[in-house]
């Protein structure tokens, strides 16, 4: 586990200090990581939006509606992928904000069942299907694992990777 944040640490440093961010509005970035992996990006919110064989898994929306269909239209438009589900990785507006959105568009949406319990008791927009305690998704022929390690920023959050 100490690698795993050792590794997620060492690679948002070498983004922020190498990577040339996508402007595709006013107030959201897109930053390349590698040749499948990009990192949504507004003010001190993030997320993850993994390509493969022209299929995409997002991680966690942009903090507002407006943002979320912005990186959906970029990702299906000027990627020229189809976006295959949305991971939303713990309750926090910030990383769930943009979910109606998504599910107005037809995009299937994935959380850990605490965060859908959580969502529910608060009044948000519940993502349609849960897991407990992990998830794998397959894109574009590679593995997409989302799984519950155990509380830490908050009660329900989740780590995305691909292995």
């Amino acid at each position: 586990m100490k690698n795993l944040r050792l590794a997620v640490i060492f690679v948002f440093i070498n983004v922020s200090i190498f990577a040339q961010p996508i402007q595709i509005s006013e107030n959201l970035e897109l930053i390349k990581v590698s040749d499948n992996c990009y990192m949504h990006k507004q003010k001190n919110n993030n997320g993850l939006v993994y390509l493969n064989s022209n299929q995409a898994i997002i991680v966690s929306t942009p903090e507002s509606d407006i943002e979320t269909q912005n990186l959906i239209n970029y990702v299906r438009k000027e990627l020229k992928t189809n976006i295959i589900g949305y991971i939303i990785d713990r309750w926090h507006t910030d990383a769930m904000e943009g979910l109606d959105v998504v599910q107005k568009n037809g995009i299937p949406t994935y959380a850990y069942e605490k965060t859908r319990s959580i969502a529910k008791k608060k009044g948000l927009t519940v993502p349609e299907i849960g897991f407990d305690p992990k998830l794998e998704l397959e894109v574009g022929g590679s593995k997409v694992i989302a799984h519950f390690l155990g509380e830490a920023h908050t009660r329900d959050g989740i780590a995305v990777y691909v292995p």
